[in-house]
């Protein structure tokens, strides 16, 4: 069985070796990406309506935008 699964590393037990890691890139990459989501959306709120009109938000996308949660990155269907 363990052929099917791959040779298991000792940091993760053999019933996860065919897993992908949840966070292989590291949890400081992950916070990282997180706050970097948080300033580019306090930045998005802070445009004024010139600049939003520039890049085809309003004023009620971009604060929308500004209060989602950082780890929700996926974009939204329309």
């Amino acid at each position: 069985m363990s052929a099917l699964l791959g040779s298991p590393s000792p940091a993760r037990p053999a019933r996860l070796a065919h897993q992908p890691a949840l966070f292989p890139e590291g949890w400081t990459a992950v916070l990282h990406h997180a706050l970097r989501v948080l300033e580019t959306r306090r930045e998005l709120a802070s445009l004024d309506e010139r600049l939003l009109r520039d890049i085809g938000m309003t004023r009620a996308e971009a604060a929308l935008e500004a209060r989602r949660a950082p780890w929700d990155t996926q974009r939204q269907r329309g």
